[in-house]
């Protein structure tokens, strides 16, 4: 969407001139809205949003009959309400608002009757129009400007897209700035033909098609619109407004990542199903404690050294006297002990270097002058 020109107040005044003649001499036979109270005025600006005078008026005049009075308006649903704006764009959107602004009055005045609002000041009616939410920019204003005869344009969307497709819009946007802006432009007099005129020409299904061509993305790259004042001639000829100049666009290549930025990419996500699966094997992984540092020689228990078996005589000695001779073992120490804390050094018990000397035979203690033990008693 290519951005709107800041034109002068000069250039607008010219723009706003040539539109209204040209207006004119189109829109020969006006229908005229109809003078009401001020409620009704609001129901009836509700009608005429985004719609002709002549449409609104005959769905305000199926509201009235369908309805025995405006409480049954007030009490009816959507749907009941609906019915009364066939052929018209957001029926929901009416009918809601009608509902809204009667049941405001009603719970206000307990009564349908807002002519209070004449006596007030434009300030002091304003402010107490914008306390119904129901109320947009252009029902308030249509409601000030016809019941009050106040200098105000109201603007709905349609009339609103006109106007900014000859660049006379306000520099902020939206139609109540706009409206804001053309005071200006417009006097107090013209006021009323001139929104009648703009509401013809905005709804009119041989222009309308064209207004949103400023909003859209030329097809070629710098292209541009005729001037305002050009477009508003050529449409009124019944020309076609296009973009002008520019070049096609060209199309960009998509740039493959380098190395580098190929290294930087993230880990492609793993899968939902192998999500469970890595959050089980962590919560397994959690409660085990870090592998303790190798001990060396307390991990595992010295091996004792072999005992010295002395081969016993013909007559070995008793079994008692045997196990006496093999060296003590050492205790093994407990695994789970080991794993925690590992244990202290010990040096292994050394093994008794002299074993136990078996008992003497009667041959040797004959020889040595002593006698046998067992035959010492004879």
């Amino acid at each position: 969407m290519a951005a709107a020109p800041r034109l002068k107040l000069a250039d607008k005044q010219e723009i706003y001139k040539k539109l209204l003649t040209g207006l004119k001499k189109r829109y020969t036979a006006l229908p005229k809205p109809p003078e009401l109270p001020v409620l009704e005025t609001m129901l009836f600006a509700v009608c005429l949003e985004n719609a002709t005078v002549k449409d609104a008026d005959a769905a305000y005049k199926r509201m009235l009959a369908a309805f025995h009075d405006l409480n049954e308006i007030r009490v009816s649903s959507i749907d009941e309400l609906e019915v009364v704006f066939q052929g018209m764009s957001d029926t929901d959107w009416r009918a809601s608002r009608i509902r809204g602004i009667l049941s405001y009055v009603f719970e206000a005045n307990y009564s349908f009757e807002y002519e209070g609002l004449k006596r007030k000041t434009l300030e002091l009616a304003t402010k107490q129009l914008s306390k119904i939410k129901e109320l947009t920019p252009f029902i308030r204003d249509y409601t000030l400007h016809a019941a009050l005869g106040a200098h105000l344009i109201p603007l709905d969307a349609a009339q609103l897209a006109v106007l900014e497709f000859l660049d006379l819009q306000a520099e902020g946007g939206g139609a109540e700035h706009t409206a804001e802006s053309m005071r200006p432009l417009v006097r107090k007099a013209e006021g009323s033909e001139f929104c009648s005129l703009l509401r013809e020409f905005s709804l009119d299904a041989k222009f309308r098609p064209q207004f949103g061509i400023v909003k859209q993305t030329p097809v070629n790259e710098g292209a541009t619109l005729p001037p305002a004042l050009t477009r508003l001639d050529r449409l009124l000829k019944g020309d076609t407004i296009k973009w002008e100049g520019g070049q096609p666009r060209k199309a960009t290549p998509e740039k493959k990542p380098t190395d580098k930025k190929a290294a930087a990419a993230p880990a492609p996500a793993p899968s939902k199903k192998a999500e469970p699966v890595a959050a089980s094997n962590a919560k397994k992984l959690k409660p085990a404690a870090p592998a303790p540092a190798p001990v060396k020689a307390a991990a595992k228990p010295a091996p004792a050294k072999p005992v010295v078996e002395v081969k016993p005589p013909k007559h070995a000695a008793p079994a008692a006297k045997q196990a006496k001779v093999e060296a003590p073992k050492s205790k093994p120490t407990a695994p789970a002990a080991a794993a925690k804390k590992p244990a202290p050094k010990k040096p292994a018990a050394p093994a008794p270097k002299v074993a136990a000397k078996p008992a003497p035979t009667p041959k040797s203690a004959a020889k040595s002058g002593k006698k046998h033990p067992a035959k010492s008693g004879k």
